[in-house]
């Protein structure tokens, strides 16, 4: 059972692949006559993209991700919970592209997307609240 869901759409399955979602230092520095100037700033996750890859989709999923792909809305991703910390993260995100190989000839003619690429890019993170025990 799928336990991502980008929007309001719940994936049938979760990637087999998919970069983590982390912050990462911005770092840079410039030679100089004498030595080299340094500059850092604070990690941070906004704009960050993540990638996302299935061997096998099906249609109906693709169809799905492509609505999410032509909305010019930023939408909420929930990765699965063993990718993010123990409480659990939530990103607004844009969805920068969709990509996969269509065949129509496979499973008793059931048409399925091949080699699915899905990048998102973070815009922000937001901590899931824990839920109380009953």
């Amino acid at each position: 059972m799928a336990e991502q869901t980008l929007g309001s759409y719940s994936f049938e399955d979760d990637p087999e692949k998919m970069t983590i979602p982390e912050s990462k230092k911005v770092f840079a520095s410039v030679q100089t006559y004498s030595g080299a100037a340094v500059f850092q700033w604070p990690a941070n996750i906004a704009g960050q993209r993540v990638n996302l890859f299935w061997t096998l989709m099906s249609d109906e999923m693709y169809e799905e991700l492509r609505t999410l792909y032509l909305s010019p809305s930023a939408i909420t991703w929930c990765p699965k919970p063993s990718t993010t910390t123990e409480h659990g993260m939530e990103y607004a995100v844009a969805v920068v592209s969709l990509d996969g190989v269509y065949n129509d000839a496979t499973f008793h003619h059931q048409p399925f997307r091949f080699d699915v690429k899905l990048v998102l890019q973070i815009i922000s993170e937001t901590e899931l609240a824990l839920l109380d025990p009953p």
